[in-house]
């Protein structure tokens, strides 16, 4: 489980990409090959927040062997990453952004209520900030300690095509393997308390 801490305001990189502030926000390290593919070339991390209104996602993606590849219509054909939530309904939300922002998403109406922000830098990559409204999870209320199942991945096409995953899904049910997901939990446990509570992004 990754425990999230809140903001305190909405950030920077609502308007411009600002990876400093990410510093303090819980990451993600690494993915895992999908299964039967070797380790991944690339790194791909995150770092996740949230607020009254949104979860903030940010994603760095390295692309140090070629630019990233985002020539197609669908997003889904290019170089993306890739969130799966299941929601307070127990239904899969999917959301893809490609490396040039672009987005789709299933449900098809969700896509306009995500504020996206990218950047592609030569030799080293594209990173991407999201902001995912809650209620698009259809969920009213942020509870300490409350379980959100979630699932990051990356897909790289030709030349070096690859793909990865948070969650250790099987094969035989992909990226949208719900039973593998990892878990995104608001607030942390309180020491000695026995219960969670909201912990702030520090303002250093």
């Amino acid at each position: 489980p990754l425990e999230l801490p809140r903001v305190k305001k909405r950030p920077l990189s609502w308007n411009k990409i600002t990876p400093s502030e990410w510093k303090s926000w819980a990451k993600i390290k690494s993915l895992l090959p999908y299964p039967g593919d070797e380790a991944p070339m690339e790194n791909t991390q995150s770092f996740i927040a949230y607020d009254n209104d949104f979860i903030y996602i940010a994603v760095e993606a390295s692309e140090k062997l070629r630019m990233p590849l985002a020539k197609q219509a669908m997003p889904y054909n290019n170089d993306c990453i890739e969130f799966y939530f299941q929601n307070a309904k127990k239904e899969i939300v999917q959301v893809v952004i490609d490396a040039a922002g672009r987005v789709f998403s299933l449900p098809q109406n969700i896509a306009k209520e995500l504020h996206i922000v990218s950047s592609v830098k030569k030799g080293s990559g594209y990173t991407i900030f999201a902001a995912v409204p809650w209620k698009i999870l259809q969920i009213k209320e942020i509870i300490p300690g409350m379980i959100l199942p979630f699932n990051l991945t990356r897909v790289r096409i030709d030349p070096n095509a690859e793909k990865s995953s948070w969650g250790p899904v099987r094969k035989v049910f992909g990226f949208r393997d719900v039973q593998k997901f990892g878990s995104l939990i608001p607030g942390a446990l309180a020491e000695g308390m026995g219960r969670y509570e909201e912990f702030f992004v520090s303002e250093k």
